[in-house]
């Protein structure tokens, strides 16, 4: 039978912890082709990928944990777990109080769920940074972090339970992608894939929860966060690469969607490739722009 592991322990080498009522928070080093056989966790986790790259199996599917990847993982669900290169885990132990408490608020995850888009990836660099800089306000903000991602994390898991898309919903999605720097209508998208401008509009919100217009927002505030993780590059190039009127429209819409700016978004993402040191035990304390891929 395969073991449960107790909250707070976790396969690999532990780098530094910290536990409270609430949650536990480890982070933990793995070594490159290091395998784990089928095991579980007593609490709910949620798992940021600090660096390096991971093929999760689970009971019903495979999911890669990638650099910057945020993931749920219900209390005691089997896993097995193969690593690419070395690894950083920075993994919260949920109590199942805390659980209960996001479930009163009817943000009820039931499967293992990878939560992706630039939203997620900067909770995730929120909490690394908190782990990384703690002080006595720290709980208040690991409990405010860990709520907001229990939350939006539930909208990305009840998307997964929706009917199958309409391929030609699909299409619209994907035109948006390919062409996120284009200005739309409605109309413009009815066009390019066949269908009435109402019916698009309805059903666009109906299978993503947005309208067309805020989700082209996300795309490209999911690709201007790449570019800020990946190089260099000034703002002001950033966003226009990425479709923005000017930097100040950018930066905007950044920290809206994203809850930081991206100064400060680019500097979380340089300061924790920088501060991968590791550490026994932790204690509270006083390139070039890659263009249109």
């Amino acid at each position: 039978m395969a073991p449960i592991l107790p909250a707070g322990q976790h396969n690999g080498t532990l780098l530094r912890k910290w536990t409270c009522d609430a949650f536990t928070i480890s982070e933990v080093q793995y070594a490159a082709r290091a395998k784990y056989a089928w095991h579980g966790n007593e609490h709910a986790l949620l798992v940021v990928t600090e660096k390096g790259c991971c093929a999760k199996q689970t009971d019903r599917k495979e999911v890669v944990c990638a650099e910057d990847s945020l993931l749920f993982i219900p209390a005691q669900r089997l896993q097995a777990d193969l690593f690419s290169t070395d690894t950083v885990f920075l993994i919260v132990d949920i109590s199942p109080l805390f659980i209960a408490r996001s479930q009163e608020l009817g943000a009820i995850i039931r499967n293992v769920v990878s939560l992706p888009g630039a939203e997620f990836v900067g909770f995730g660099s929120q909490l690394v940074q908190e782990f990384q800089q703690m002080d006595s306000v720290s709980p208040l903000v690991f409990e405010s972090l860990i709520l907001s991602i229990l939350a939006n994390g539930f909208r990305a898991y009840s998307s997964s339970l929706r009917p199958k898309v309409p391929n030609w919903l699909l299409m619209a999605k994907d035109l948006l992608h390919d062409r996120l720097t284009e200005s739309f209508t409605i109309e413009s998208i009815a066009d390019e894939v066949g269908i009435h401008p109402v019916r698009l509009s309805h059903e666009f919100r109906r299978f993503f929860k947005v309208t067309p217009g805020e989700y082209l927002r996300h795309i490209r505030v999911d690709f201007a966060a790449k570019q800020l993780t990946d190089t260099t590059c000034p703002l002001l190039e950033i966003a226009m690469a990425s479709g923005f009127a000017d930097q100040a429209h950018f930066s905007r819409t950044f920290r809206r969607i994203t809850h930081m700016t991206p100064s400060a978004f680019r500097g979380l993402a340089t300061s924790r490739r920088k501060s991968l040191i590791p550490y026994n035990s932790l204690q509270p304390s006083k390139a070039k722009c890659h263009g249109l891929i």
